[in-house]
């Protein structure tokens, strides 16, 4: 026996070495792995902040440069041409776009700051196109309106250049440059405080620190497209790395005959004309460059891709292979060492458990053997045979106690599916009032956040009409003055010009602020048709709730009264401002003829002095009636603050109850727990009507579920809905040696149906992610009807089994 002890200890020794080298074999495979993975994950982070921040730099530049935002803008002034009023617009939004997508890769402070200094420039270039626009309906030269609408671009443009240098750190550290970023450098020093820029300004200001600036950025393309070309190009790359470098020659001859133009004092507006090129082709060259690039990158992200995936190939099949070895190894060692000894014993202490759980037609191991173990099995077999006497003199009386019991325990199950049916019969009832409850929370928030929008478009209409106002009165005041110089003679003449210019302009202002106001009523009429059928939609529901929506319908007939006073209040708004639009035409007509007056010298003077007396009735009209606008909107804020508060008291109230059904549905899945916990107590697996009972309990503990699920509580998903169907009948059914149940038609019933009520549970599962209440309720009416089906078939199906039996 010692010999044997130790032999078992050294094979435990054995084993356990071999395994614990398993172990660290699968140890360093799974470390492998995870170092896989993880390089892939911030691969992934990697590419999708450093691409997003490259892609949109490179926009930017598109849009802001050459071909661009400054371009069009410089292009405009001198060729006055109005096809460059939408490209420059065009060029603002995709600039903007670009900004907008370097922000949402994930940036810091730093690049926020820059980010917000280029969007401060594009908005001043923006501003200054309008003024330049003006400047070019009046035929100003292109040198005035330069000096008007002069932008600061060197803050943009090295913001711009730090946003490159923050982009291409973060994409690689070995210092290399790749494709995509020499294209974005030759975008920049094309276009944005680059060559076009500086060429543009150099003939309108005709200063020669352009034409230097110029002559360098040319230079720098030079570099740039050679060192473009040392990359393995293909052949669009080749086509259109040619074309830009045309472009550029193109530029640098056109520089040098701009010196002399510059020279000779040329207009610059006849020195661009007569210094024409066309970069169409260049554009096209960039894009085309940009869809290659993309290509090429795309195609090196699917290679890395493909490696890391190979990578954890490799590393998966060392695991296995190290895992396969082990259990080999131990297998192979175990077998040769313990099975003489281990094996035998463990054989005879199983049969031993198991006569000591009565388990008594269990082979009694070792019986016939020679040696101390076959003495141990000898004695126990004496056990097994005493107890089988035993066993046998018990078993009639047992028999019949537990039929006694398993018609008792069938008799509970019965009571207890039934109490159950009961008590969840409510479920779909619920699930309908918790929707109904939701429709008129969500509906009351609408209805409240559009009256919310209405009071602050009130404010900002008020706001505006007080503006207006103060707008009218400072040209009432500056039209006083007008007639009051009108009865200076010849000295005053160009006084009274420059105030006529004044007033032209506050007219232009208080006219602006006259369409804002309209604009703002169209968006309050729409408000006010949107409050109205909100309101009809509360009335709809409220009819469907029955008694307990009539306080709803009152709020939601008062709802749709305001909305209707609310139409009529902007409809006599929108008049009056009509007429205050008409009197400020007048105002203008008026002050265009004293503009001409003026210049017609001083036999004109009599005729303006009444003109002005005009111009002050009108304007005192327009004060009259903005005060009247004012008055009105008052009242609107007033109403319109009473609808909020009264929708939100609705929303409230539906909240509660939403909250109520969910105590209720809570309430039943306790009670369902309590049921089911009885249930198992008198469960006999062997008995199929205590089987019928059961899958009773099961399927409405299933179909509960779903409507806890459809209504947002539970753990049951749209990929897990299967598993909370037990299917109980159904397993017990394909494992049943009965031919005769088998062969009953209600078994093959039971299957169909059980099909049936999980796509009807998973139609409305999905359909509960998708928001789409309509197939939610087919789904759940779907569900009802097929379950009781399901019940109605177990009930037959007992009952036959009882006759049988009887």
């Amino acid at each position: 026996m010692l010999k044997n002890f130790t032999i078992k200890i050294y094979s435990f020794i054995i084993i356990g070495f071999i395994a614990l080298t398993g172990v660290v074999f699968f140890g360093s495979s799974a470390l492998v792995t995870y170092k896989v993975f993880n390089a892939e994950e911030k691969w992934n982070t990697y590419y999708t902040n450093s691409a997003n921040r490259v892609l949109a730099l490179n926009a930017l530049n598109e849009n802001i440069g050459y071909g661009g935002m400054i371009q069009y803008f410089k292009t405009y002034m001198l060729r006055k041409e109005s096809k460059y009023i939408a490209l420059f617009q065009g060029s603002i939004g995709s600039a903007n776009a670009a900004l907008n997508q370097y922000e949402r890769s994930g940036i810091t402070e730093q690049e926020l700051a820059l980010l917000t200094e280029v969007r401060t420039i594009v908005r001043q270039y923006s501003q200054k196109f309008n003024i330049a626009a003006a400047f070019v309906k009046m035929s100003k030269a292109a040198t005035e309106i330069d000096a008007i609408a002069k932008v600061d671009d060197p803050v943009a443009v090295n913001a711009i250049a730090k946003l490159q240098e923050i982009s291409w750190a973060l994409s690689h550290t070995d210092g290399a440059t790749t494709r995509l970023e020499l294209l974005a450098q030759m975008r920049q020093t094309m276009g944005f405080g680059g060559a076009i820029h500086n060429f543009k300004d150099y003939l309108i200001r005709q200063e020669n620190k352009y034409a230097t600036a110029t002559e360098t950025s040319l230079v720098k393309m030079t570099e740039y497209i050679d060192k473009y070309k040392q990359f393995n190009l293909t052949e669009v790359e080749l086509k259109s790395i040619d074309t830009v470098e045309k472009t550029v020659a193109k530029y640098v001859d056109k520089l040098a005959r701009a010196h002399n133009l510059v020279a000779e004092n040329t207009l610059p507006e006849s020195a661009e004309g007569q210094l024409l090129v066309d970069d169409e082709a260049a554009l096209m060259a960039f894009n085309n460059l940009a869809i290659e690039i993309a290509s090429i990158n795309s195609q090196d992200v699917l290679q890395l891709n493909s490696n890391l995936a190979e990578a954890k190939l490799y590393a998966a099949l060392i695991i296995v292979i190290a895992v396969v070895s082990s259990i080999m190894l131990i297998g192979i060692i175990g077998f040769i060492m313990l099975r003489k000894i281990i094996f035998p014993l463990n054989r005879l202490r199983q049969s031993m458990k198991s006569l000591s759980e009565d388990q008594l037609d269990v082979e009694v191991f070792g019986a016939d053997r020679n040696d101390e173990i076959g003495l141990m099995s000898q004695t126990v077999q004496v056990f097994k045979d005493n107890a089988l006497k035993i066993k046998k003199f018990e078993a009639e009386k047992v028999v019949q106690d537990i039929l006694h019991k398993t018609d008792q325990e069938v008799a509970n199950l019965k009571q207890l599916a039934s109490t159950m049916i009961s008590v969840n019969d409510s479920s779909q009832n619920l699930k309908m009032l918790d929707e109904l409850s939701g429709k008129v929370s969500a509906n009351g928030q609408l209805i409240a956040t559009a009256a919310q929008e209405l009071v602050s478009g009130i404010d900002e209409i008020s706001t505006n009409s007080e503006g207006a106002s103060a707008d009218a009165q400072e040209t009432d005041r500056t039209v006083t003055q007008g007639q009051a110089t009108v009865l200076i003679v010849d000295k005053a003449i160009e006084e009274i010009s420059q105030t006529v210019e004044n007033s032209v302009s506050s007219l232009d202002e208080l006219t602006k602020a006259s369409d804002e106001i309209s604009q703002i009523i169209g968006v309050i009429e729409g408000i006010s048709e949107q409050t109205n059928l909100l309101a009809l939609n509360a009335t709809i529901e409220a009819a469907r709730a029955g008694e307990a929506g009539k306080g709803f319908a009152v709020v939601a007939s008062e709802v749709k009264s305001l909305a209707q006073q609310t139409s009529k209040a902007t409809e006599d708004i929108s008049q009056r401002i009509s007429a205050l639009q008409s009197g400020m035409a007048n105002i203008s007509q008026t002050l265009d003829t004293s503009r001409q007056a003026v210049e017609g010298g001083r036999t004109s003077i009599t005729e303006t002095s009444e003109t002005m007396e005009q111009a002050v009735t009108q304007v005192s009209n327009v004060m009259n009636r903005m005060q009247e606008i004012t008055n009105i909107l008052s009242a609107q804020k007033i109403a319109s603050e009473e609808i909020a508060k009264n929708i939100n008291s609705v929303a409230d109230m539906a909240g509660q109850s939403k909250e109520e059904v969910l105590n209720v549905s809570h309430s039943i899945i306790k009670s369902n727990e309590n049921i089911l916990n009885s249930a198992h107590e008198w469960f006999t697996g062997e008995n199929v009507q205590s089987i019928c009972e059961m899958s009773k309990l099961d399927h409405i503990i299933f179909k509960k579920k779903v409507m806890d699920c459809v209504m947002g509580i539970g753990d049951m998903d749209e990929h897990n809905y299967k598993s909370f169907n037990h299917k109980r009948f159904i397993k017990w059914q394909e494992s049943n040696d009965d031919k005769q149940l088998t062969k009953l038609a209600d078994f093959a019933t039971l299957k169909t149906l059980q099909n049936s009520i999980e796509d009807a549970a998973g139609t409305a599962i999905r359909a509960y992610k998708n928001n789409d209440d309509k197939a939610i309720r087919e789904g759940l009416e779907a569900l009802q009807t097929h379950g009781q089906s399901l019940i109605e078939t177990l009930n037959e199906l007992s009952v036959t089994i009882e006759q049988q039996a009887a």
